[in-house]
């Protein structure tokens, strides 16, 4: 019997979200880029969302701001993505002071592009965009998080598939993923598309 795994190769996609806090000194430097002289509470968010997107466009990687105008307004998944999270708390502790116009912290969400496994460029695109976020004032607390989102093009997970993926999911959990290479790690999910 042909399952329909093996009928059609298909392309294993993945996305992540990686929720950040951008401490006052970055965000001070988002209100500059708008000529301001300081902050500005009421638009914070939007412009540090754009100082990121920008700050990545410039380094070669599409990105923009995403601010919801709707309910189904949606990213565009070719592009990163910077936006808030509503679960992101960034006043966790008192370090830089009360919100003012020269301390704020502003939440944030990476969204990345939605990637193809086997196609070259993603991890490159993913090592550029982080490398770049590294050189600025951001930090995690423990309302932030780190996503990721497994599809596959063309037709959905079969149940003997997500229970695959719910193994490797309990594997990767247990051993943290810088012990792996990408190229590992694309072995195991070919593995996992493909078991022979």
């Amino acid at each position: 019997m042909i399952t329909e795994m093996n009928k059609a190769p298909v392309s294993l996609t993945f996305g992540f979200e990686l929720e950040l806090v951008v401490r006052s000194e970055t965000v001070l430097a988002a209100a500059k880029s708008f000529s301001h002289s300081k902050i500005f509470l009421p638009t914070a968010d939007r412009e540090v969302y754009s100082y990121f997107a920008k700050l990545l466009t410039e380094g070669g990687c599409q990105a923009e701001a995403y601010l919801p105008t709707s309910t189904r307004s949606l990213p565009d998944y070719h592009k990163w993505n910077f936006t808030n999270n509503s679960s992101i708390v960034d006043d966790m502790s008192s370090m830089e002071g009360s919100p003012s116009d020269i301390h704020c912290r502003v939440g944030m969400e990476l969204v990345s592009p939605v990637f193809r496994v086997h196609d070259d460029g993603w991890e490159n695109s993913t090592r550029n965009a982080l490398m770049r976020l590294n050189r600025t004032d951001i930090r995690v607390n423990l309302t932030t998080g780190f996503h990721v989102h497994i599809g596959m093009e063309g037709r959905d997970f079969s149940i003997e598939e997500v229970k695959r993926l719910a193994q490797y999911v309990i594997i990767f959990e247990r051993e943290p993923l810088s012990l792996c290479s990408a190229a590992d790690a694309i072995a195991t999910f070919d593995q996992f598309i493909d078991p022979k």
